[in-house]
């Protein structure tokens, strides 16, 4: 599994889980996430499946989830931060 293969890999499981976020309720999108990483891996590994593609599909779901609530929280920090009016001006 080289590197290139899992940079392809998050992109896909995040829109993957954006279609099925509109299918099941959002707080079972990291589940979700995890799940297609694993399918999502296991694909690009030919069908092998071992420990290894299990594991590297939990990470590249985990990484998946991470990246999405990761710009979504940075996103309301700057909507946070350049919202507020400045109250000494």
């Amino acid at each position: 599994m080289t590197p290139t293969v899992l940079a392809i890999a998050v992109p896909v499981i995040l829109g993957l889980v954006e279609v099925f976020k509109k299918l099941v309720p959002s707080k079972f999108a990291p589940l979700i996430s995890v799940i297609l990483g694993v399918g999502v891996v296991t694909l690009f590994a030919n069908g092998q499946f071992n420990v290894q593609i299990l594991l590297v599909g939990i990470m590249t779901g985990l990484s998946a989830s991470g990246l999405y609530s990761g710009s979504g929280a940075t996103v309301e920090g700057i909507k946070t931060a350049f919202g507020k009016k400045d109250k000494t001006s």
